[in-house]
């Protein structure tokens, strides 16, 4: 989120990243913003990212609803005046208040970037608040008041799905062999 205030971030799948998820970059020199605050992360899966899901550089940021799949120890950033803490998801509620509702746990998340199938196999997601009026899914399903985080409505997450941002209706939904 390079010179980015403001910004939300949610229901999305983020993942197999070098560095982390989520990392501001600064630039206040940039009209009065760039200073990585106010910025949302809701409701997002993260998983598999090389050092961190999220790196914020204040206080003035907000997270929740989030799902930490395969991440490393001390997955979750707070960074200031070059001091870094790592904190795991315990920490990072206790010591910031953020992702009161977020939660680690055990998924297979697989993409394969020629077909655009997306298989997620894993236990039942969470249900989370919309966050934003974001109350449909990527193919326009609604969601009703509460949701699972991600970008689908479909609670069963023992799926293959086609997700070609091309179309906006999934091709096709077959349940992965348990």
């Amino acid at each position: 989120i390079h010179a980015t205030d403001r910004l939300g971030v949610a229901q999305n799948i983020i993942g197999h990243c070098d560095n982390a998820g989520i990392y501001p970059v600064l630039r206040p020199e940039r009209w009065g913003s760039g200073t990585g605050q106010e910025n949302s992360i809701y409701n997002n899966i993260f998983t598999n990212c090389g050092k961190a899901a999220i790196l914020f550089l204040n206080e003035n940021n907000k997270a929740d609803g989030n799902v930490y799949v395969s991440m490393p120890d001390g997955f979750l950033g707070y960074t200031i005046d070059e001091s870094q803490k790592w904190l795991d998801l315990q920490q990072w509620r206790e010591t910031y208040g953020w992702d009161k509702n977020g939660v680690s746990l055990s998924m297979n998340l697989d993409f394969d970037t020629n077909s655009l199938e997306l298989t997620m196999d894993a236990q039942e997601l969470p249900s989370v608040a919309v966050f934003n009026q974001i109350d449909s899914d990527i193919f326009g399903k609604p969601t009703g008041e509460k949701r699972a985080p991600g970008p689908f409505v479909d609670p069963d997450v023992s799926h293959t799905r086609i997700v070609d941002p091309r179309i906006t209706a999934p091709l096709e939904t077959t349940p992965t062999k348990e």
